[in-house]
């Protein structure tokens, strides 16, 4: 009789396990799906990309170029960069080794969001819960998401185990597991390091708030004697510390770049009206464009303090205290951008998981089996098959309007050079420079392979000049100014002109 009940037990655990990992790999689904069907993007990640691009042509890991030059613009630190550049050798330079770190580093936050809840609140449904609604979330597959080779989503994992990490190490102080404190806090200063490397200053903004709890809430005397905690920020400063000192002595003027783009510049200016926005910004936008997550986020959070357990209720409140005090430092910012406030999902998707078994056990509690099995198909289906079908809708459908980078991509794709007719080719572009970041990352492919394209200024073409228009503007800037004969086409937009002289 024991013994069945031990097959009986070990069976339901392995039929367990099975559904969550069932779970686990569908959440995952999002994350991969067409991963690398759109071109390079604007912004972020045409900038990163062609870093890595330079970094793996030139072989010199310890800068970052854009095209022969130390790029002095975008002064992020490199582990992006090189995480990219990795993958580079492994698959070739392309949109996929672009945007698997991103990719990956969504997975793994999945993971860790699992362990927390799992930690915290005792069970596999909150740690299921948070890693489905993760990759369910808009907000973060999306582009400047996880879905392009930007910074956010590998910023957001580190952030998310130096916050995580730190909650652990504040219990364990708190309860004097020392040792359990001191690993604790050594992953922690290892993950904000990280952190650092990825993204630079941003992921600082967090660490005030964190650094109160921990030293409050475990104890001030015992935690500010305690000798780990200073050899902890002594890491820190040496592992983030080593690549701006290193980069400064190799490029003279990067910590002054620093200054002016991460530091002082953007903090209290902005280089486009697009990015002046009011105070009360990032909790509009959460609102207005996810005003159901946001609601149900506002009640779960009021739930787990009025009626959670107590570390469920002191690790909500922690979690909130991140939240209101991040959101607080970047509203102060002149420069508001809605991909600025995407380390706080993964606190949010922890509070909103927590209510997971309290909402299972109460309806145990008040209704029959027979009535519960339907209330919790429509809580599946409300909760995650609608929002992971819109998900996954949106990723089929989205589709790239920009011809040209379609066609500069496809030019890469070809082996043999004769068959690309376009050589040499002429891409004309406007006074908007930023507009040509895009487009780089497959120009430099092409450049390295012996194909002449290259860029000039639509003032500056010449009689016998080949020409490549795809924009509406260069086309009629062109037809205004110059005599051209038009030699082939390349889907709807893309013409290829021979220019024959100057309009008199």
């Amino acid at each position: 009789m024991k013994l069945s009940f031990q097959k009986k037990k070990a069976f339901s655990q392995t039929i367990t396990s099975l559904i969550i990992l069932v779970v686990l790999f569908l959440s995952c689904i999002p994350y991969f799906c067409k991963l690398d069907s759109l071109p390079i993007q604007l912004w972020d990640e045409s900038r990163v990309s062609m870093n890595a691009l330079c970094m793996y042509y030139n072989g010199d890991w310890g800068m970052t170029y854009y095209l022969d030059e130390p790029d002095m613009w975008n002064t992020k630190p490199p582990l992006l960069v090189w995480l990219q550049v990795i993958f580079m050798k492994l698959l070739g330079p392309g949109e996929l080794a672009i945007r698997l770190p991103s990719a990956l580093a969504a997975v793994a936050t999945g993971i860790l969001l699992f362990w927390t809840a799992r930690k915290v609140y005792g069970n596999n449904l909150s740690g299921v819960i948070a890693a489905f609604i993760l990759s369910t979330t808009p907000l973060f597959v999306n582009a400047h998401g996880m879905r392009t080779g930007d910074y956010d989503s590998l910023l957001l994992f580190w952030v998310s185990a130096f916050i995580f990490c730190s909650f652990f190490c504040s219990q364990a102080y708190r309860h004097e597991r020392i040792k359990e404190a001191h690993r604790y806090l050594y992953i922690a200063s290892l993950a904000l390091s990280l952190a650092v490397l990825t993204k630079g200053v941003q992921a600082l903004i967090v660490v005030p708030a964190v650094l109160a709890f921990v030293i409050f809430y475990g104890g001030p005397r015992r935690i500010l004697k305690d000798k780990h905690l200073y050899f902890a920020f002594l890491l820190f400063v040496l592992i983030a510390g080593a690549w701006y000192l290193g980069r400064e002595i190799k490029s003279a003027g990067y910590l002054q770049a620093i200054w002016e783009n991460e530091l002082g510049g953007r903090y209290f200016d902005s280089d486009s009206l697009l990015n002046r926005k009011s105070g009360y910004f990032y909790p509009t936008y959460l609102w207005e464009e996810y005003r159901w997550g946001t609601a149900i986020f506002g009640g779960c959070l009021l739930y787990a303090v009025l009626y959670g357990r107590k570390r469920s209720r002191v690790f909500a409140l922690y979690l909130a205290l991140c939240i209101v005090f991040y959101l607080s430092i970047l509203s102060m910012s002149v420069t508001k951008i809605w991909w600025y406030m995407l380390p706080i999902i993964p606190p949010m998707t922890l509070i909103i998981a927590g209510i997971g078994v309290p909402v299972m056990y109460r309806l145990k509690k008040l209704y029959r089996p027979a009535v519960i099995a339907p209330v919790s198909l429509l809580l599946v289906v409300f909760f995650f098959a609608i929002p992971f079908a819109g998900i996954m809708k949106k990723i089929q459908t989205h589709e790239s309007q920009d011809d040209l980078s379609n066609y500069l991509r496809r030019l890469t794709e070809i082996e043999d050079e004769k068959e690309i007719r376009t050589n040499p080719l002429i891409l004309v572009y406007g006074e908007e420079y930023y507009q040509r970041a895009p487009l780089a990352f497959y120009v430099l492919q092409l450049q390295k392979r012996g194909i002449e394209v290259e860029y000039k200024k639509r003032e500056e073409l010449e009689s016998g000049d080949f020409v490549c228009v795809a924009e509406q503007w260069a086309q009629e800037y062109v037809d205004a100014r110059y005599r051209y004969e038009e030699v082939g086409r390349e889907g709807k937009d893309i013409k290829f002109l021979r220019i024959l002289g100057h309009r008199e």
